[in-house]
């Protein structure tokens, strides 16, 4: 008589899915494994800065925009304040020019000496129509 096949014993079938589970739980205490979660975790803390210094950059990009928009205004406003302090200049000079021809005016004893010229406020021209 042939013998019948043996049947599977499901009780052993049963602890060796359970050993087989709580093993494969374990696998998370692998250190390759704890140190590729440390690897993700500084990974997602670089990205997270990459964003910050991406933040920060767009930001100084607006202010190098604003900076040279102010810089372009100060060159537009420079011409005019440099002939403003030309124009002062002059006046001042002629002012000053005008001071020590009166004190020499002021001190000449004879007709005989010559009056000196006293500059228009106008810069480069010297009054001619002052009576000697």
């Amino acid at each position: 008589m042939a013998s019948l096949p043996v049947p599977p014993d499901f009780e052993v079938i049963s602890r060796a899915h359970a050993d087989l589970s709580r093993e494969l739980g374990r696998c998370g205490n692998l250190p390759t494994l704890q140190e590729g979660n440390l690897i993700l975790q500084e990974l997602r803390g670089f990205r997270e800065e990459m964003r910050g210094m991406r933040e920060e950059m767009r930001e100084m990009r607006e202010e190098m925009r604003e900076m040279r928009e102010e810089m372009q205004g100060m060159r537009e406003e420079m011409p005019p304040m440099r002939e403003e302090i030309r124009n002062t200049k002059a006046l001042v000079t002629n002012s000053n020019e005008n001071s020590i021809a009166r004190l020499h005016n002021s001190q000449l004893i004879s007709p005989d000496q010559p009056l000196m010229p006293l500059r228009s406020h106008l810069p480069g021209q010297s009054t001619s129509n002052i009576k000697q």
